[in-house]
């Protein structure tokens, strides 16, 4: 893992269980609004993320995210007690993920994080960090 990866992490954060994703790059951010631009725009209903390419996984090894109207917004740990076995489900409705897309918008000239989801029990929240110092994790 370096500096040249979208970092996931899943770690007990100051407000609950956290998923961050970190990114260091002008590049990887933009990555990761395709992919939520995708969702958004029903160009895909889901999206599988495991390490690879420019993905990296501190304390999760995949992350789905989908478009669901029905179901409770947030992020979920779904499988897996364990990090090596450990899955996360973010489901969201369409208008959802166009919400992620707009609080990534104040990142794109500065170093900063936003919220993307709700501390609340049940749920991960959900934290995406750009050029920010990574925090030791794991």
């Amino acid at each position: 893992m370096g500096d040249s990866d979208i970092l996931v992490s899943l770690y007990a954060g100051a407000y609950g269980p956290t998923l961050r994703v970190d990114t260091q790059s002008d590049v990887h951010l933009d990555l990761v609004r395709a992919q939520f631009a995708s969702l958004a725009e029903g160009r895909q209903t889901a999206a599988r993320l495991v390490a690879g390419g420019p993905w990296a996984f501190d304390g999760v090894n995949e992350l789905t995210l989908a478009v669901d109207a029905r179901e409770p917004h947030g992020a979920r740990v779904v499988a897996g007690a364990v990090p090596p076995d450990t899955r996360v489900d973010w489901r969201m409705s369409g208008d959802g993920w166009e919400q992620c897309l707009g609080l990534l918008e104040g990142l794109a000239d500065r170093p900063g994080h936003q919220y993307l989801t709700e501390a609340r029990k049940g749920f991960l929240l959900v934290e995406l960090a750009f050029r920010e110092r990574r925090p030791a994790v794991g």
